[in-house]
């Protein structure tokens, strides 16, 4: 994917998308320099729509978690 195409599908400048290929030592000097799919990953990340936060919640609802949670104590138990 080139440069101006992300930035395109952001809805962002070029510019920005660039600005943020230098944060990341991301070899890009230019719109139409072409970034590999890992570089894209990133930026989207950075450079993505914040009003839509993402959804961190397992795919396996609170199961990985446990009872963890409910087992930590305030005080260590008298001895």
């Amino acid at each position: 994917m080139k440069v101006s195409d992300l930035a395109a599908e952001l809805g962002v400048p070029p510019s920005a998308v660039l600005e943020q290929c230098q944060r990341f030592d991301i070899d890009a000097a230019w719109a139409g320099a072409e970034l590999s799919g890992s570089d894209v990953v990133v930026l989207r990340a950075e450079l993505g729509r914040v009003d839509e936060p993402l959804d961190l919640t397992p795919a396996d609802g609170d199961a990985s978690r446990g009872d963890a949670a409910s087992d930590v104590r305030a005080d260590p138990p008298a001895e």
